[in-house]
């Protein structure tokens, strides 16, 4: 696969896949590009700033810490590494949201698994953030998506449970003019069914991790998990999932999966697909990796009108 034609995901009833025409990239960042005592780079998040493109991402240091960078671009190939938002802190997927006036991170932090809330003014970003808020979850929560509603803002989280039912969808509610949040439940948790027919038929199965942004096409809003198949390989398929919110309440729907392989050959896993509108283009950001091949981060660009998702009723 391969050409510059855009994106295009058709979704079947039987929920296989069919991907094609997926533009190649328009440049792939690795380690290299960061220097020394780098391990990997991934958990990309694009935004679009002024006149100019924000990367932020995890790296991976040789001695196993975490930080959160930020680079810049003005025309998605050629990227500057500007600097580290958190410092030291050991803190990755950096989800960035513009609420409110303000530019807002939910990092995912390794050792306290806490609700971090950073916030930016526009003179501070993207290099100066200030600790808002800090709500704890439970030990196992881990990387979390934020989706603004009218008064407040849900948040979606994984978190482990049964060892069957690997990571599950949590949400809550987190209102800025409280500073309070409330957590909410479950929405999504797998079966031992599907537990089962993964382990004997190697079907398609999500661990109900998020795995990136939500993706917006025509006032339908989608959610990428992290997922595996047949080869029961953690990471190696993406599972993309219809969010809908009802009475506030956000509810997921299984729509299909597909690997990283329909985006860069070489990659055999990935974990994460963010994405950002540019007018009438859909520009996304993607890890991946495979064996003997460190995380890299790979940008693509894509035209609206190629972008297609047909929903089942």
């Amino acid at each position: 696969m391969g050409g510059k034609a855009g994106v295009r995901v058709a979704l079947m009833k039987d929920r296989r896949e069919i991907l094609d025409s997926i533009p190649d990239p328009l440049c792939i960042l690795n380690k290299d590009w960061i220097g020394p005592g780098v391990q990997f780079i991934a958990d990309p998040f694009l935004r679009r700033y002024r006149d100019r493109w924000m990367l932020f991402f995890e790296v991976m240091r040789d001695d196993g810490h975490k930080q959160v960078g930020v680079a810049e671009s003005l025309d998605l190939v050629q990227w500057e590494m500007i600097g580290f938002p958190l410092g030291e802190a050991p803190c990755s997927f950096p989800y960035v949201l513009w609420h409110a006036g303000c530019w807002w991170m939910f990092p995912y932090h390794d050792e306290t698994h806490d609700l971090l809330v950073y916030r930016a003014t526009e003179p501070e970003f993207p290099l100066h953030w200030h600790e808002w808020a800090r709500f704890e979850l439970d030990k196992s929560a881990n990387d979390r998506v934020v989706v603004p509603l009218a008064d407040r803002l849900v948040v979606l989280y994984g978190s482990r449970i049964l060892p069957w039912a690997g990571t599950c969808l949590k949400w809550g509610f987190l209102s800025f003019d409280a500073k309070v949040f409330c957590p909410g439940g479950y929405i999504g948790i797998r079966s031992p069914i599907q537990w089962f027919a993964n382990r004997i038929w190697g079907k398609s199965i999500t661990t109900y991790r998020p795995a990136g942004d939500r993706l917006t096409v025509k006032n339908r809003f989608y959610l990428p998990l992290q997922a595996y198949g047949y080869q029961r390989e953690y990471g190696n398929q993406l599972g993309l999932f219809r969010l809908t919110f009802s009475n506030g309440k956000p509810r997921i729907k299984p729509l299909t999966y597909f690997k990283a392989s329909h985006f860069v050959p070489r990659w055999d896993f990935t974990h994460h697909l963010s994405n950002q509108w540019d007018g009438d283009h859909l520009v996304l950001a993607m890890d991946g990796h495979s064996t003997g091949l460190k995380w890299e981060i790979g940008i693509f660009r894509a035209d609206v009108h190629q972008v297609l998702y047909t929903d089942s009723k």
